[in-house]
Parts: C-alpha cells; sequence; structure tokens
C-alpha cells in the first residue's frame, strides 16, 4: 500500500474522465492518468515549485492504477 490518492475528475472540457494524483497530505495533484486523443493511455506530470520523489511501489501503483482506469475512462466516454 502507498501513500498515493488517486482522484477520479470528470470535466466537460475533456473527452473522457481521468485521474489525479497527489501524494497524502501533499496538497496540489503531481500528474494525471488520461486517456489521449488516441484513445492511449497517458501519464501526464504537472509542473510544480515542489520536488516529487516515488518509491518503486508507488511508480508500479500508478501504473497498475492506469492499467485499470483506462478500460473504464474509454467506456466512460463513449
Amino acid at each position: 500500500m502507498t501513500n498515493l490518492v488517486f482522484e477520479k475528475v470528470g470535466d466537460v472540457n475533456s473527452n473522457f474522465p481521468y485521474l489525479c494524483v497527489y501524494k497524502e497530505g501533499g496538497g496540489e495533484p503531481f500528474m494525471e492518468i488520461s486517456v489521449n486523443s488516441g484513445r492511449e493511455l497517458e501519464f501526464v506530470f504537472y509542473s510544480s515549485s515542489n520536488d516529487v520523489s516515488l518509491t518503486a511501489e508507488e511508480w508500479r501503483d500508478i501504473f497498475v492504477r492506469g492499467g485499470e482506469f483506462h478500460p473504464e475512462a474509454l467506456e466512460n466516454g463513449d
């Protein structure tokens, strides 16, 4: 279990929902997991004045959550 928080966001300006990724207690999200116009999974990093470091376990968690989210986002976007 990691200290990452994943928040699903639906945006009228986006064709698909996306996930904002936060460090627990960290305030602003540092990345989003989204579906691009080619319907592919994409990881977008937000610029910030605060450095973000991730453990190998947190990277795996992000990748796994993205893989689980991808088909759901495609279904919800259609």
